[in-house]
């Protein structure tokens, strides 16, 4: 494994992770410390992505502007010691079994994305051709320049 990939790994770990404490700590003051942490971590990525405007961008808008804006909104209110309610059992069972959908449809997209592309580079070429006029024939030209296809044939 690379270096490069050790670093993904270690960066992905972090968002999830304080992404994952963000949405289940009990203080509100905690939970917003956490989202900070995470939308820090997603500014590392674009870091490592070598975007690094977008990584500022992440950290000037997300993290410098709306949560602090957060954190000075519980403050202001005074409710930065108080806890969150407890959720609801049926609220809960519901998250857990859309977290669970949510994975399996990603398994089955990510198992056959062999066959997804194929189908939607067939349908794509089919749809795109059979349009009449110059509204199809020049967005069939972006679309397959963008797909780095031939715009010939």
């Amino acid at each position: 494994m690379s270096a490069s990939a050790v670093v993904f790994y270690i960066l992905s770990f972090f968002i999830l992770g304080t992404g994952l404490l963000a949405v289940t700590s009990r203080k509100i003051f905690r939970s917003a410390i956490w989202l900070l942490f995470s939308l820090t971590g997603i500014a590392g990525l674009y870091f490592w992505l070598q975007m690094e405007f977008i990584a500022a961008v992440q950290i000037v808008v997300y993290v410098g502007g709306i949560v602090v804006l957060i954190i000075f909104s519980i403050f202001l209110t005074q409710k930065a010691g108080d806890e969150m309610p407890q959720p609801r059992r049926s609220r809960t069972i519901f998250s857990v079994l859309s977290v669970l959908l949510g994975f399996a449809f990603s398994f089955l997209l990510f198992a056959g994305h062999e066959i997804l592309l194929n189908q939607f580079w067939q349908n794509a070429s089919v749809f795109l051709t059979f349009r009449p006029g110059r509204w199809a024939s020049s967005h069939r030209a972006i679309f397959l320049y963008s797909c780095g296809r031939s715009t010939h044939g």
